[in-house]
């Protein structure tokens, strides 16, 4: 009985890690994970964002990350929430809004994608 309990939990503890995890497949069929939301970019790299961040592809297909989430203006522009978890949206003349304030995306605030195992 101890036994199935002390299975169970450490079933329960490797799913609550994963939940705020991304996946995704490569062009070579590997499987790839990031600590959020993962994306594959023209050339077939896989980058993810970081926790509570946000990742989008600009209009080139370059992929850009943000502390917070991120949303596109009306021009194709990556834009990012500053604060972790932030909120974003875009407003009818297509501006980007950010909660604590916008930054461009970057390269930079992303991880690359590694293998689970």
């Amino acid at each position: 009985m101890r036994k199935a309990v002390i299975i169970c939990f450490i079933i329960a503890l490797t799913v609550v890690n994963q939940v705020n995890a991304d996946c995704i497949t490569n062009l070579y069929g590997k499987v790839l994970c990031g600590r959020g939301k993962c994306e594959i970019d023209q050339f077939g790299r896989a980058f993810c964002a970081q926790k509570d961040g946000g990742i989008m592809k600009d209009i080139y297909g370059n992929i850009l990350c943000g502390v917070g989430h991120c949303a596109k203006n009306y021009m194709g522009q990556v834009w990012c929430s500053v604060e972790q978890d932030g909120s974003v949206a875009t407003d009818s003349y297509g501006k980007v809004k950010c909660l604590g304030g916008c930054e461009t995306g970057k390269l930079e605030l992303c991880d690359e994608a590694q293998q689970p195992w």
